[in-house]
């Protein structure tokens, strides 16, 4: 008899050679497979659910180089009646670009505020602006969770959101603008995620709002915005704050790029999408230069994507390029245009596109 136990479990053995492996070997072959084979894979047995479900799985993806990363889109939800098939519904759609359906909605009365940044912590977590009501969320999308994690330290809109050093930092923007009652901020604070609080740091030599932004090495970089909406006076300035020294500089002034601005970094240079140009900054340099691009329309969003830009336009078309190749067109799934009436007509009601990790 117990000849017999012991030969059932060597066959047994023999027909499932990886749960014959050291647990870090398992887990290190496991981090390996695809996240599009992750659920299958779970299910072949128990051994192989509890590594690939457990909660440092997604850290070991990272550890091993084996984490995949996405474009995710975040924007608003519309439907309603026949006779309004596209009234928005106060909801908040998150989805993959490279992927038809959501990866999860957002329910409430939200708006992604489309005059504010979005920014990610570098990992899973993608930071967007709400408003009515002025919100932050924190969205995790390896774990497809989320959480208004502050509001803006002055209630204001149109203001640059970018993530440093471990902080998030806020800079500049509006808070009201009726008739001849605008105020502007030249204000910046960062936020501690451990505290829950926001610290007051040097203020920028100039106020603004709507500008662009970005991170290079330690430094914050504020271009352009404007000073008055309603005679549309342009602020040529860059300003750039560095996050350990925490001092302002100017640099050179940048040419009127327009609004809604779009900016990406890529390679140390700053890429600035505007309605009436399209520049770039070379921060080695300290100089502005043209960019040539294949479409004519406003952009809707941008990001960098796996040493690429990725822009997505107005009309529903996207294009990519690397810092050093011309553009094409970049495949997507599902295209947010202004036309049709699925969840992603009306973009000009604002979404958010960053490159975070899946998992």
């Amino acid at each position: 008899m117990t000849d017999s136990v012991a030969s059932r479990a060597l066959r047994r053995r023999r027909r499932r050679p990886f749960q014959a492996l050291p647990d870090d070997v398992l887990q290190r072959v496991l981090a390996g497979i695809p996240l599009d084979d992750h659920q299958a894979t779970a299910a072949a047995c128990q051994s192989f659910c509890a590594v690939i479900s457990g909660p440092r799985f997604p850290a070991l993806r990272q550890l091993y180089g084996c984490a995949e990363r996405g474009i995710v889109l975040v924007g608003p939800v519309l439907d309603g009646p026949p006779r309004r098939p596209n009234r928005l519904v106060g909801a908040v759609s998150i989805r993959l670009a490279h992927e038809s359906g959501q990866l999860t909605c957002i329910s409430g009365d939200l708006e992604v505020d489309n005059s504010s940044r979005s920014t990610t912590d570098g990992g899973a977590r993608l930071f967007v602006s709400s408003r009515r009501p002025n919100r932050i969320l924190a969205i995790d999308v390896s774990s497809r969770r989320w959480r208004r994690l502050t509001a803006a330290p002055l209630d204001q809109s149109g203001y640059c959101m970018e993530w440093c050093g471990g902080r998030l930092y806020v800079a500049c923007g509006l808070t009201a603008a009726y008739a001849q009652n605008e105020c502007f901020h030249n204000s910046l604070h960062a936020f501690d995620e451990s505290t829950g609080l926001w610290e007051d740091m040097p203020p920028m030599p100039h106020a603004c709002t709507f500008a662009a932004s970005g991170v290079i090495d330690n430094q914050l970089f504020i271009a352009g915005g404007y000073t008055s909406l309603i005679t549309a006076r342009f602020s040529a300035t860059l300003q750039i704050y560095n996050t350990v020294t925490k001092a302002w500089r100017l640099a050179a002034p940048p040419p009127e790029f327009g609004t809604p601005a779009r900016s990406v970094v890529l390679e140390g240079k700053l890429f600035v999408f505007g309605s009436l140009a399209r520049v770039v900054y070379d921060s080695h340099n300290d100089t502005w230069t043209d960019e040539s691009v294949p479409w004519s329309g406003r952009l809707s969003s941008a990001c960098a994507h796996d040493g690429r830009i990725v822009v997505f336009t107005e009309d529903g078309t996207a294009f990519a390029r690397a810092a050093d190749s011309p553009w094409s067109p970049y495949e997507i799934a599902e295209a947010p245009t202004l036309a049709g009436t699925g969840p992603w007509e009306g973009v000009r009601r604002g979404y958010a596109t960053r490159s975070v990790l899946l998992g």
